[in-house]
């Protein structure tokens, strides 16, 4: 301990950590070296730190304290009151003091002043300079505080703002400039009944404001703020109270906190959140996003997000605890971030809507949007627009709405309804039974393929409704149901090692894939097979159109008149009964007409010999797609071979009719 004198004293410390005490004349001290605590009392003094991480209090005067080197801790104008601790100082009870402090070097704490007690009346000044480091002030609404700091000396200089001891309105507190943040700790006091209010004006710089902070460990609330962020990308804090707050141009964060609040993000991508710190469930707040792609953090039904038209694409993320929200107007994104929401509702906008863990109930509104239903078991309308609707995880139940629209189950059995509009379905990649009914309009069914069977997926039942509809199957197992009259309806069948029959009503079947085989049922049919994995088709009681692909095909076209296409293989034609027509495309086919007036079509593909088995002279007829004049020309080309003629009606390509005696063929059994 180095004390000093009632006198004028100049104390030099040593370079431990000593602990000096001025008395009251206007003194000087050179604490030295060493973490040192220096009490300049009464008296208008000069205090050095020097080095080391200092303490250096003003006390009493018109002081001046240099921290020096080190992260130092200088208080200007402490008051003390005449109670046990203090009386004995002999303290004036009110006056007018002005102090200096200069942090200089390091990180460095600088307070306005010190208070125990009841205030003393009187005028309190103090000029703060923090220079070098990230330094931080502890100032009061009400008194003179002068801050400065200097471009570049520091990446967070800190502002304490603490009460003022005279509750009231009109307290305004101006962030000095290159000072980046500020917490403030404000009593929550009523005049007259009226909370304690205050405004904090931010300057140019990316400020962090914050006006709820610990003191003693303490979490002290604030009263009612308005805060102006300013220019630069702000992050703005209130707690309790009626707060405003105004992120001015940049990006910009603001949280209301408890209360009834109202958040103004203005220029920039805000984010505005009526409670960050905690949910406030209590309260509804209203928030206005400006220009900008802007954030908003919902809490409370009652919250409302306003955004004008072009100002951006916004997003509200929403967290109601057992209860849903409404998106108000030009809100684009609607998300659930609470596992107990229970409902979203979009707006004209082309929504994107995202629910939670919870089962929620999602409605698209107007406009073109995207649902997604996220975990649990969901129900999801796509209502006006042309929506994309997808169940997520869990039992869901999608509901396209007006418009053409995409739904996709995803999950787990889902029910899948398309409604008006060309609509396309899809149940899922799950191996579970979805229920798809594709409305009105021309729709696509597609139940999606099981993940439990290497072979064959899971089954699904589809029903498209009016229009032309296609479905798209894995397994003999898909079921389809249309309606008489329902459209001209198309089946594409993807079937590992099995094949498919045509239900009722529905007119196409299309195979790809290894799809062994292809049915068709009493309407007139249009059965097609791709690849070249040889395929059986059967055409059904109508008049059908089968086609087969560049493998080894059996064609069958039953009753009806038929079209048979045999295409690249060596494929067996039977057209049944009915007046048909039979094409064996390349390879050596066989061809049936069966009963009725039959037309054989033998095409120039390769050097392969194609077989009439049945053919009945003056009914049957055959076109060459070799070109001759007349039946003459053709005639000599004509050879008998025991009970076959044989017809080399191209160089290399010969056509046999078994059973068929060469001379009683005329013109008549040919096209020319």
């Amino acid at each position: 301990m180095i004390p000093g004198t009632d006198g004028v004293d100049d104390i030099v410390g040593t370079a431990d950590a000593d602990e000096i005490a001025t008395g009251k004349g206007n003194d000087i001290v050179h604490a030295g070296g060493g973490d040192d605590v220096v009490d300049g009392g009464i008296g208008d003094d000069i205090l050095y730190g020097e080095g080391g991480n200092d303490r250096l209090y003003a006390t009493v005067g018109n002081d001046r304290l240099y921290g020096g080197e080190g992260n130092d801790t200088l208080e200007g104008s402490l008051e003390a009151f005449a109670n046990a601790d203090f009386a004995s100082l002999g303290l004036p009870a009110n006056g007018r003091q002005t102090s200096y402090l200069y942090g200089e070097a390091g990180n460095d704490t600088l307070i306005a002043e010190a208070t125990f007690g009841t205030a003393q009346t009187g005028t309190r000044t103090t000029y703060m300079y923090g220079g070098t480091g990230d330094d931080t002030y502890y100032v009061r609404f009400a008194d003179q505080n002068y801050i400065f700091e200097n471009p570049g000396e520091g990446t967070r200089d800190t502002i304490i703002l603490l009460y003022r001891e005279t509750p009231g309105s009109g307290n305004v507190f101006y962030m000095p400039a290159n000072v980046e943040w500020l917490r403030g700790v404000l009593g929550t006091r009523t005049v007259n009944g009226v909370r304690e209010s205050a405004t904090i004006v931010g300057n140019n710089l990316d400020n962090y404001i914050e006006t709820s902070a610990e003191l003693g460990g303490v979490k002290t609330p604030t009263g009612n703020m308005t805060i102006l962020a300013g220019a630069g990308n702000d992050s703005v804090f209130s707690d309790a109270g009626n707060d405003v707050l105004y992120g001015e141009a940049g990006d910009d964060s603001l949280s209301g906190g408890t209360g009834v609040d109202v958040l103004i993000g203005g220029e920039g991508n805000d984010s505005l959140d009526t409670s960050f710190f905690a949910s406030d469930p209590t309260f509804a707040d209203a928030l206005y996003g400006g220009t900008g792609n802007d954030t908003y953090g919902i809490d409370h039904a009652g919250d409302i997000a306003f955004e004008n038209a072009g100002e951006g694409t916004d997003t509200a993320l929403v967290r109601i605890a057992n209860g849903g929200w409404y998106a108000h107007a030009h809100i684009e994104n609607i998300w659930s971030s609470s596992n107990t929401l229970t409902f979203l509702v979009g707006n004209a906008q082309d929504n994107d809507i995202r629910g939670g863990e919870a089962s929620e109930l999602l409605l698209g509104g107007g406009g073109n949007d995207s649902i997604n239903g996220g975990l649990g078991n969901d129900s999801l309308f796509g209502e006006a627009g042309n929506d994309f609707l997808f169940g997520g995880g869990g039992i869901d139940y999608l509901a396209g709405g007006t418009g053409n629209d995409s739904l996709n189950g995803a999950g787990e059995a889902d029910a899948l309804y398309g409604e008006d509009g060309d609509d396309f379905l899809f149940g899922g990649t799950g191996f579970f039974t979805d229920i798809l009914v594709g409305g009105a309009g021309n729709d696509s069914l597609d139940g999606g393929t099981g993940d439990r069977n290497a072979s064959l997926g899971d089954y699904d039942l589809m029903d498209g409704g009016a229009g032309d509809d296609k479905y798209y199957v894995d397994t003999p197992d898909d079921l389809t149901f249309e309606a008489v009259g329902g459209g001209n309806d198309t089946v594409y069948a993807h079937i590992n090692g099995a094949g498919y029959y045509l239900y009722a009503n529905v007119e196409n079947l299309y195979l790809s894939g290894n799809t062994s085989f292809g049915v068709g049922n009493e309407l007139d049919n249009l059965i097609s097979a791709e690849g070249n994995t040889a395929v059986t088709l059967l055409g059904g009681r109508g008049n059908d159109k089968l086609y087969g692909n560049n493998g080894a095909n059996g064609l069958y076209g039953e009753d009806g008149d038929d079209e048979l296409y045999g295409g690249g293989g060596n494929d067996v034609l039977i057209g049944g009964a009915g007046n048909d027509f039979l094409d064996g495309g390349a390879g050596g086919d066989v061809l049936v007409g069966g009963a009725g007036a039959d037309r054989f079509f033998i095409g120039t593909h390769g050097n392969d010999i194609d077989y009439i088995r049945d053919f009945e002279r003056g009914i049957d007829r055959i076109q060459l797609s070799a070109s001759y004049l007349d039946f003459a020309s053709l005639q000599s080309h004509f050879s008998q071979q025991g009970a076959n003629t044989v017809i080399e009606y191209s160089s290399g390509r010969f056509l046999v009719l078994e059973n068929v005696v060469a001379t009683t063929l005329t013109g008549a059994d040919f096209g020319f």
